[in-house]
């Protein structure tokens, strides 16, 4: 695989991480409410401790992966073949379909795949924040129920910065950027309830937009799948 085909995968790869709405969308809920209970300064240092929570999170998924991955090519070549990345091609076609297919409800407004079970357990644990503790513990532990979706993203992560990173430095500016990529949105979502922007403008843009959100994520798992392909092919 040349330097141009894994550049251009980790970068596809950094934008679909910033592409899932699960984290956004618990971050909606728990801006709002922190907004109405706590003083401004206050929810803003809470809404912070989650987005914290998250890029650890986010951290110490990538590390573990990349540590794994990299044991595993040390004991088996297969782990650096041909074979692995075709391999790899197949899990992100499957997404692809799977995202288009499942990752909303078909049902009005955007609600996501998980189970309401978890949403109402969500809206509780958001009701019951109370310190910095609280909303880092919660950003910690919600990229976990996305897993699904974002797993075989840490991995191929991990393949590409081992492959473009030759230096030590170099790998851990391209897991910065990478990190980055997965908190962005919510960096954004932050930035724009500090100014004029509220809740129910942020949520019409995202029921107007879940067409898009489902067509942009399907295609970016099947433009990576078929760039691997081709990277493997060279």
């Amino acid at each position: 695989m040349n330097v141009f085909t894994s550049v251009g995968i980790l970068f596809f790869v950094m934008l679909l991480m910033a592409s899932f709405q699960l984290l956004p969308g618990i971050f909606l809920i728990l801006r709002h409410h922190v907004a109405g209970r706590f003083s401004k300064p206050k929810a803003s240092d809470l809404a912070l401790f989650f987005i914290f929570g998250a890029e650890t999170a986010f951290v110490f998924f990538f590390l573990s992966f990349y540590a794994i991955l990299n044991a595993l090519s040390f004991l088996s070549p297969f782990f650096t073949s041909t074979v692995f990345l075709y391999a790899l091609a197949g899990v992100m076609l499957a997404l692809s379909i799977l995202s288009f297919c499942f990752y909303y409800r078909r049902s009005p407004g955007s609600k996501l795949f998980i189970s309401r079970r978890r949403v109402s357990q969500y809206h509780i644990r958001i009701k019951n924040i109370k310190s910095r503790s609280d909303a880092f513990s919660l950003g910690f532990v919600s990229p976990v129920f996305e897993f699904i979706f974002t797993f075989p993203l840490f991995i191929l992560a991990s393949f590409e910065i081992m492959q473009l990173g030759e230096t030590p430095v170099s790998r851990a500016a391209l897991t910065i950027l990478f990190v980055l990529s997965a908190i962005l949105p919510l960096v954004i979502l932050h930035f724009l309830f500090g100014t004029s922007h509220n809740l129910s403008d942020l949520l019409k843009f995202r029921f107007k937009n879940k067409s898009f959100f489902r067509f942009l994520i399907a295609f970016l798992y099947f433009l990576i799948a078929v760039l691997i392909i081709i990277g493997a092919s060279i």
